[in-house]
């Protein structure tokens, strides 16, 4: 008769949650970073990511796994920051021109035929 012998559990590294959670708000805040309008979300997605992957990284070297996902997260975190200062810029850029165009409009002279 055969002995059956346990199986310890695997080990999965601390803060794979936390990891997870960056990369997507990564994704997601660097997705609306494309678009200037949507600066507004990916500017607080990409903080979160940024600061979520650099705790999660940080936890999972100390127990001697590798990082890789958590540092896609704040790497994505830091790109979705810059696209929403971007777009920031782009949307102030758009609003001025709108303005001064708008005061332009009553100070314009038709010229007689």
């Amino acid at each position: 008769m055969e002995t059956l012998t346990p199986v310890a559990p695997v080990a999965t590294p601390p803060s794979k949650g936390m990891a997870v959670a960056a990369l997507v708000c990564g994704i997601v805040g660097a997705f609306f970073g494309l678009i200037p309008l949507t600066a507004f979300f990916a500017m607080p997605l990409g903080l979160v990511a940024f600061i979520l992957g650099l705790i999660a990284a940080r936890k999972i070297k100390r127990a001697g796994h590798k990082a890789g996902m958590a540092r896609a997260g704040w790497l994505l975190g830091a790109v979705a920051v810059v696209l929403a200062i971007i777009g920031f810029a782009i949307m102030n850029s758009a609003v001025n021109k709108l303005q001064s165009d708008l005061d332009n409009i009553g100070t314009e002279q038709v010229g007689n035929p």
